[in-house]
């Protein structure tokens, strides 16, 4: 359960990388910065609105290879809501030791579908690599991206 809050998130301020591309706080490293940080830490960088109720994330593991499109679409029929926020990621990752619902696999990750600071969806996936949390951010319409069975989605109620 993510907690409410009462402040506006700004992303920017608790995605803070040094020059290598890590986040000692959250033990947290971008595989690959330039798509994180255009879509989300560019200019004031992307600012969540407080929520004033707790939030419930569910996730469930891919039972065979899916793309974006198709496990969106899977989520919509079953009456989920696919997308999540950024807040969500980043409480999911700082609270992980004790809430321990993010897998922890180096070769299987966490897909968690995010608007970015302009509105876009993207999916943003975090793997654990054995020593550190990695952090992608992926456009939707990558025809490249895929992800395997057993990957783990992060998605929310529908209510």
């Amino acid at each position: 359960m993510i907690p409410p809050r009462t402040e506006r998130f700004h992303t920017k301020k608790h995605f803070v990388f040094d020059d290598q591309s890590q986040n000692r706080d959250l033990n947290l490293y971008l595989a690959e910065p330039e798509t994180f940080s255009e879509w989300f830490l560019q200019g004031v960088g992307k600012i969540q609105a407080p929520s004033i109720i707790a939030k419930e994330v569910f996730c469930g593991h891919l039972l065979e290879s899916s793309d974006d499109a198709d496990t969106i679409r899977y989520l919509r029929t079953a009456g989920h809501e696919p997308e999540t926020n950024i807040y969500d990621v980043f409480w999911m990752i700082q609270n992980d030791r004790e809430q321990q619902v993010l897998l922890q696999n180096d070769e299987l990750g966490n897909v968690f579908y995010v608007q970015d600071q302009r509105a876009v969806l993207r999916t943003i996936r975090v793997i654990w690599s054995g020593f550190h949390w990695q952090l992608n951010a992926h456009s939707l319409d990558d025809p490249n991206l895929g992800w395997p069975k057993g990957q783990q989605v992060h998605y929310s109620s529908c209510e």
